[in-house]
C-alpha cells in the first residue's frame, strides 16, 4: 500500500457551493536524470491536475504511460498511484493544480465523469488562457471570490474537452483537428465551407466524414 508522499498545503475557501480546498505550484528548472528531488510512485488524498508546459516527460497513472506534449494536462483522482517520468536531461516547465473536498458536489461531479480518462488536450489558444487561468490562481493579491471563479473556470475547460483516449486511433489527424477546432468555436461556426476553407479540404470529405 503506498502512502501520500506528500500533501500540498491546501488552504480552505469557503464559497457558496460548498467548501474547497486548492493549490497551485508552477515549476521551471533543470532536471537531472536521475534526480533525487523526483517524486517516485505514490498517491495523495486529493486530485492532482498536472499541466505540461516544456521538457521531454511522460505521466504515469495506475499503470498507464502518458507521453506529453506542450498543452497536455493529466489528472490523478484521490489515490490514484501516478508520477512524473523524465526522459532526458534538461529544461522541464509545469504547473500542478491540488484540489481537495471531493466531498464537494462541484469537485465529485468533475472527478467521477462517465468514460474517464486522465490525459486532456487542449488548442494552443485554450492552453494560453488556461495558462493565464493558473498564473492568476497563484497571485495571492486576488480575492477568495477571484480566485474560487479562476478555479471554477479551469474545471469548465478541463470537463468540456474530449479525453484523448476516447478518439478513435485510426481517426486521421486533420479529423481531430476539426473536432478540436468545432469544440473550441462552435458558437461562431455557421457553414461547413467556412470550416473546409480553413482546414484545406473539400466540403464533400467534410460532410463524408460526418
Amino acid at each position: 500500500m503506498y502512502e501520500p508522499i506528500y500533501q500540498p498545503n491546501l488552504e480552505n475557501k469557503t464559497i457558496a457551493i460548498g467548501q474547497i480546498r486548492f493549490g497551485v505550484l508552477h515549476y521551471k528548472g533543470c532536471k537531472q536524470i536521475p534526480d533525487d528531488d523526483t517524486d517516485p510512485l505514490h498517491c495523495h488524498t486529493c486530485t492532482e491536475i498536472y499541466f505540461h508546459v516544456a521538457g521531454d516527460a511522460s505521466f504515469l497513472v495506475n499503470g498507464q504511460l502518458y507521453p506529453l506534449q506542450f498543452g497536455d494536462a493529466v489528472v490523478s483522482r484521490s489515490n490514484d498511484l501516478h508520477m512524473c517520468v523524465y526522459e532526458v536531461p534538461g529544461l522541464q516547465e509545469h504547473y500542478c493544480l491540488w484540489i481537495g473536498g471531493e466531498a464537494d458536489p462541484v469537485i465529485t461531479a468533475f472527478v467521477q465523469q462517465e468514460q474517464w480518462q486522465p490525459l486532456h488536450r487542449f488548442s494552443p489558444e485554450t492552453w494560453e488562457h488556461l495558462r493565464g487561468m493558473l498564473d492568476a490562481l497563484g497571485d495571492s493579491r486576488i480575492s477568495e471570490v477571484e480566485r474560487t471563479a479562476l478555479l471554477l473556470q479551469i474545471l469548465v475547460l478541463m470537463e468540456k474537452r474530449p479525453r484523448m483516449d476516447s478518439m478513435p486511433d485510426h481517426m486521421p489527424r486533420e479529423f481531430r483537428l476539426i473536432l478540436e477546432y468545432i469544440d473550441e468555436h462552435h458558437p461562431w461556426i455557421q457553414r461547413t465551407c467556412e470550416l473546409a476553407r480553413l482546414h484545406f479540404i473539400s466540403e464533400a470529405t467534410l460532410n463524408r466524414w460526418f
